[in-house]
């Protein structure tokens, strides 16, 4: 800062500002001549005013030295601009809820222009001090500009910890945490660039939204006590490689985008305990973006919300629990290293393009007893369940089923279909298998009067819409509609070999 070229500044020493020290003038510049304790009941030192709109600046050198204020914070705003800079440790001691002076370093209620810009220092607290933060901005507004913290400890007495108090502390490497600690805040470290490691304590019973956004941690152990983690906790944590769930975890919720973009995210083991992933607006894709994940099990959800693994290109292995009820849109789309998948016996809903564009997908087996009638929405939509996925060659379909959405095979590997079984399907959709290459069988139920011998059977009726076996080049002569068939769409067999 510019106030390092200032030669003239003023010493603060423990005799003459025992009892704090108060207002920065403009243009001033001090400097700590030695270790002080004060016991001041307002900041040991605020920042200048202003004057016609014009912020005053002033200049705050710790110069190697410690300052403690026993009787309240220690740096507070005003209207102007002050910088800290230096080294040492600075240590506020106010034991009360009071807005005014509640952190270490604080704006306060009337400096809504105010401005403390942080260049270096340790920023911490006593064991006996109950307050909730150490650098605090009040509603009223005001910043605070962390930029150069890089150590923070909090004594054992801290319970809670205010939104975003450390959030853009972007040289801080270093926290220690308390264990009263009992929750971790939304955007409490988010944007803390530098942060690499973080040790959280058996007390901490959820983690807010944006807690860990965009910091450099690379592992972290969740605590058993831990039950929610909320949306983007950890999004954008680039280099966050093993997330550990420790002991017998009791987390129930997921927030949405809690591990988007961690794109060197190899490793996660999710509890049992698991029952909800976030959905909604803004809430979706909790793994999306997590390029370098290759196995995920998910024991105990019952919805895999739109876009949760969007993306995931290293994904090989997905294990999806009894639970589960429904998987939605875009679910996972784009894993070009899936292999298999099985689909729950539970599952009643599939979302548009769930499986799209996973090209290395060999195997998509539907369990014994899924009761899932419907694979896509309508005839004419883009469903794209299994578009694009040009490795599938074995698909064990639900014999419930009774509708075949728009495009929901086109582009696929799948070389044999089978409706043989399935009793009531009424209706295969516009492109649903076109463009599948090796398609080379189908079979139809058969009709009714030739099931078991019962004439008066209930004749099923089955439409194909247009384009549904667009391109289907395999398909040979022995391919033939079933005659309960009443409708057949523009160009169904259009560019397919056979001739009846």
């Amino acid at each position: 800062p510019v106030c390092q070229k200032v030669v003239s500044w003023t010493a603060l020493t423990q005799a003459q500002h025992s009892e704090g020290f108060g207002e920065t003038a403009d243009g001033g510049h001090y400097y700590l001549a030695e270790d002080i304790t004060a016991n001041s009941s307002s900041s040991f030192i605020t920042g200048p005013a202003r004057k016609s709109g014009v912020p005053y600046v002033a200049c705050f050198h710790l110069n190697g030295h410690n300052i403690t204020n026993t009787g309240s914070g220690v740096i507070g705003g005003n209207s102007g601009i002050l910088n800290v800079m230096g080294s040492g440790v600075v240590t506020g001691n106010r034991s009360t809820s009071d807005s005014n002076y509640a952190a270490t370093v604080s704006i306060n209620t009337t400096a809504d222009t105010g401005v403390v810009n942080l260049y270096s220092g340790t920023y911490t607290k006593p064991e006996s001090n109950k307050q909730k933060s150490i650098v605090s901005v009040n509603n009223n507004g005001g910043t605070i500009n962390p930029n150069a913290l890089e150590e923070i400890i909090l004594p054992d007495s801290v319970e809670t910890i205010g939104k975003s108090a450390f959030s853009g502390c972007s040289k801080l490497t270093s926290v220690t945490l308390p264990s009263s600690l009992m929750a971790i805040g939304d955007q409490l470290f988010q944007n803390c660039a530098a942060l690499e490691e973080i040790t959280l304590q058996q007390n901490i019973d959820s983690i807010g939204a944006s807690a860990f956004a965009n910091t450099a941690l690379k592992k972290i152990d969740i605590p058993a006590t831990v039950t929610s983690i909320g949306r983007s906790a950890f999004s954008g944590a680039k280099t966050l490689r093993k997330v550990t769930f420790v002991g017998n975890s009791r987390l129930s919720t997921l927030g949405g985008r809690a591990f988007e973009n961690c794109a060197e995210l190899e490793e996660i083991n999710l509890p049992d305990t698991l029952a909800e992933l976030q959905d909604g607006t803004n809430l979706l894709g909790t793994f999306k973006g997590c390029t370098s994940l290759k196995s995920i099990n998910l024991p105990g959800v019952s919805k895999i919300p739109a876009q949760t693994f969007e993306g995931c290109s290293s994904l090989e292995t997905v294990v999806l629990g009894d639970n589960l009820l429904e998987i939605g849109e875009k679910a996972f789309y784009g894993n070009t290293s899936l292999v298999s998948i099985e689909i729950p016996a539970t599952v009643i809903t599939i979302g548009t393009s769930a499986f799209e564009d996973c090209t290395s997908l060999k195997s998509a087996i539907f369990a014994d007893g899924n009761a899932i009638t419907s694979l896509g929405t309508a005839s004419d939509a883009n469903d794209n369940i299994f578009k694009n996925t040009p490795a599938l060659k074995t698909v064990v379909l639900p014999n419930t089923l009774q509708f075949i959405g728009g495009h929901v095979f086109e582009n696929s590997g799948i070389s044999e279909v089978s409706f043989a079984a399935m009793t009531e399907l009424t209706s295969i959709g516009d492109y649903a298998f076109a463009n599948c290459d090796n398609l080379n069988k189908v079979t139809f139920k058969a009709p009714a009067a030739a099931v078991d011998g019962e004439d008066d059977a209930v004749v099923p009726t089955l439409t194909v819409g247009d384009s549904a076996f667009l391109n289907c080049k395999a398909l040979t002569d022995d391919f033939k509609l079933p005659s309960y068939t009443t409708h057949i769409g523009a160009a169904a067999f259009q560019g397919c070999e056979f001739t009846k």
